[in-house]
């Protein structure tokens, strides 16, 4: 299930995510708001940090045949989460359509 070109996998319910589509969204996003994105690796680092800050939740799925990977799922209100984006980022327009998804897939 691949959601390149969506934005925010969060807005949509289809949480808890793996690292790969977590990744493909926000290639999405620097790419609609015209910003150089990280490499895979860094943004996986990124996200051990927003789990050690009790922002987000992982589970280690070691049962797969293709290898190790992980899921995660905001611990947050989405609301908050939305929030405290807008106010560190300059993405106005593409903040305004995670909210609109949001609203039509009733996530809060």
């Amino acid at each position: 299930m691949s959601h390149t070109g969506d934005t925010g996998i969060a807005t949509k319910e289809d949480t808890p995510c793996r690292t790969r589509e977590i990744y493909e969204e926000y290639v999405a996003l620097c790419e609609s708001s015209e910003t150089d994105a990280l490499g895979q690796r860094s943004l996986h680092n990124h996200l051990s940090d927003l789990r050690m800050l009790g922002i987000l939740s992982v589970h280690e799925n070691r049962s797969g045949s293709r290898g190790n990977y992980y899921n995660y799922e905001l611990d947050v209100p989405f609301s908050s989460a939305i929030e405290a984006m807008s106010d560190v980022l300059r993405l106005n327009t593409e903040i305004d359509t995670i909210r609109d998804i949001a609203s039509m897939n009733h996530v809060v």
